[in-house]
């Protein structure tokens, strides 16, 4: 890995000050004339800054999150924000920049914004320099695109590319015209996605605002187990995302490899909630790309009824899925204080994960009563509450209906999270879904999904880390009903019995939990994970000197060079001191992909320095 410091330049995109960005008419036309109409947020702007050093623009952007947490940072620096444009410009007046921006617009789900760019297909016998410049429109560059001669990809001099699209169909002389829209697509059409209102609340917005945190994780690499009555093994949106399980019920009535007894349908359920695959089939899970490994611990003597089961086996599932998962969902209560189960949850806490411990999950209980279900009280565990649609503590009087059952809460309660009406996978019996799964069984899966889309962006994280990241970022719902305080004993933040630290906030989670340092693969790289840039080569934070500091493009022939290593920290404190960089390099060439043909030399720890910003340092001496 290397690159040229004297290469090095701080590359933008720009976007676009259109005019009026605060009207409902923003549209294009279709090849037949039809206008396509957009939806027009006027909370939410695209804005880029330009103009001003990378260094300076960095620090800027970190005081714009500080602003506004709730910030969406999308590719080539660009970002999603709600800061007015007037208060935008106030904060960057002294860094001597300039700011550019385009309505956040969206249509069927998904979000766009335009470009400076704009692709046309004009009609046979006309020149595309010659009609835009008749037009006089203003452009930059043109480039053939596409079969046939006459498509074209126009760069733009100023930022109007929705209007010029529509000028240019308008004038008679095209085929089409319409902008390059950015965009950030639902990446699937999951049929019952919009029923899916604990994902995606569009009346009362009282979601764990999951959509924007899909664009840092979907929960790679994580592995949740889901204690419970078992899972249905061949449902069409969990097979891709399960692995072999495991029967602690002696094999009682089936439970084969994790799976469920026929009628048993609590265990699926929550699976959905947590990892249902994103494949256009049904619903989508909060970390749909985490595996789900299906662990029986009980079942029922006939459907609906209570569980039937041993403290035997309780305890010997807790014990496989600590020593197999990341994550443990525990959509249960017990108010039994057996040893065991508390001994192997201490298990888990402390030895999951080689030492890091498993985060493990409980439900608080479904009583309405003022204290947690036993096990959900202990120590270092995330109990969860659940909520109704209207952002109250579940309960006999709440909105839903639902006069039978209530969520409890008192000193222990963590975090809330949505418990009526959950539309989630069911048994392929009962037409594979279900929109009536409630109870503080279907809040749980809800922040075991969540600490699943932090493990995979930060996996080094250790149980309590994921604990203190949920608590410290939920969301502060219904302050006119719960009053939220600070006390000796809920160190996250301010606390209500009712509702916990509040609302789990999937986006701020993951973005608390992306590591602090990092380097950068390319200009445009905040630090976000997971990366998709292959060509680290390109990274403007390594590069390499020879013994009297002139940069050099090579290591070869047994020489020894410097590899200068530019290292930030995004925290507003200072690095410990104590971490390591190690160094993997390859001759450059082509096809050299990760672990083929790379040497490692991890003998050659790099110490970041323990200061705020970016720091450069060297690793001495590597051949």
């Amino acid at each position: 890995n290397y690159y040229d410091m004297n290469r090095l330049l701080f590359t933008v995109l720009l976007l676009f000050v259109i005019t009026n960005c605060f009207t409902q008419d923003k549209y294009i036309y279709t090849a037949l004339g039809n206008k396509v109409f957009f939806n027009v947020d006027p909370n939410r702007n695209v804005v880029m800054i330009n103009g001003i050093d990378e260094t300076i623009a960095i620090k800027l952007y970190n005081n714009l999150r500080n602003i506004d947490k709730k910030i969406i940072e999308l590719p080539n620096n660009s970002i999603i924000t709600s800061i007015s444009l007037n208060d935008l410009q106030t904060i960057i007046e002294h860094y001597n920049g300039s700011i550019h921006s385009t309505p956040l617009l969206s249509l069927k789900n998904n979000l766009y914004w335009a470009s400076t760019r704009l692709f046309v297909k004009i009609k046979k016998g006309y020149k595309v320099d010659n009609l835009l410049n008749n037009l006089q429109i203003k452009w930059l560059s043109i480039r053939e695109f596409g079969i046939g001669g006459n498509s074209f990809l126009i760069d733009l001099a100023d930022y109007t590319s929705v209007e010029v699209s529509n000028q240019l169909f308008e004038s008679g002389f095209v085929i089409f015209a319409q902008p390059d829209w950015g965009m950030i697509i639902e990446s699937s059409n999951n049929p019952l996605f919009n029923q899916q209102w604990n994902l995606r609340d569009t009346i009362n917005g009282y979601d764990i605002n999951v959509s924007n945190a899909w664009a840092l994780s979907q929960g790679e690499n994580v592995r949740v187990a889901v204690l419970d009555e078992g899972v249905e093994l061949t449902h069409p949106d969990l097979i891709d995302n399960l692995l072999s399980g495991y029967d602690a019920t002696d094999g009682a009535l089936g439970g084969v490899n994790g799976g469920n007894k026929s009628d048993d349908r609590h265990g699926t359920g929550c699976a959905g909630i947590i990892a249902a695959a994103n494949n256009n089939i049904g619903v989508k899970g909060i970390a749909y790309k985490s595996k789900i490994i299906p662990v029986r611990i009980a079942y029922r003597l006939k459907a609906n009824s209570s569980w039937y089961t041993y403290i035997s086996w309780i305890a010997d599932g807790i014990h496989y899925a600590w020593n197999n998962a990341d994550i443990l969902n525990n959509s249960w209560s017990s108010a039994d204080s057996a040893e065991i189960i508390k001994l192997e949850i201490s298990n888990a806490l402390k030895f999951g994960r080689n030492g890091k411990g498993c985060v493990v999950v409980f439900s608080s209980g479904n009583y309405s009563l003022p204290s947690l279900s036993y096990t959900a009280s202990l120590d270092s565990v995330i109990s969860v509450g659940a909520i109704s649609p209207c952002g109250e503590r579940k309960s006999p009087n709440s909105c839903d209906g639902e006069i039978w059952w209530g969520s409890n809460y008192g000193e222990k309660l963590c975090v809330v999270a949505p418990g009526v009406k959950i539309t989630t996978t069911d048994l392929s019996s009962n037409g594979f879904y279900r929109n009536d799964f409630n109870g503080t069984s279907a809040a749980c899966p809800h922040v075991t999904g969540v600490a699943a889309l932090i493990l995979s962006v930060n996996p080094n994280l250790t149980a309590q880390q994921v604990k203190d990241i949920i608590e410290s970022t939920a969301q502060k719902i219904n302050t006119d009903l719960y009053s939220y305080n600070i006390d000796y004993f809920h160190t996250n933040g301010e606390w209500n019995r009712y509702m916990g630290y509040g609302l789990v906030d999937a986006y701020s989670a993951v973005k608390k939990a992306l590591p602090d340092l990092y380097i950068r693969d390319t200009v445009a790289d905040m630090g976000l994970m997971p990366s998709n840039v292959t060509r680290t080569w390109c990274s403007p934070d390594i590069w390499i000197t020879n013994p009297d500091s002139t940069p050099v493009n090579e290591i070869y022939n047994g020489r020894k060079y410097k590899v200068w290593v530019r290292v930030h920290n995004r925290d507003e404190i200072a690095s410990s001191g104590t971490e390591r960089l190690f160094l993997n390099w390859a001759k450059a060439g082509f096809n050299e992909y990760w672990n083929d043909n790379w040497t490692k030399y991890n003998p050659y720890p790099f110490p970041c320095f323990a200061i705020k910003g970016d720091t450069i340092g060297d690793l001495n001496g590597i051949p």
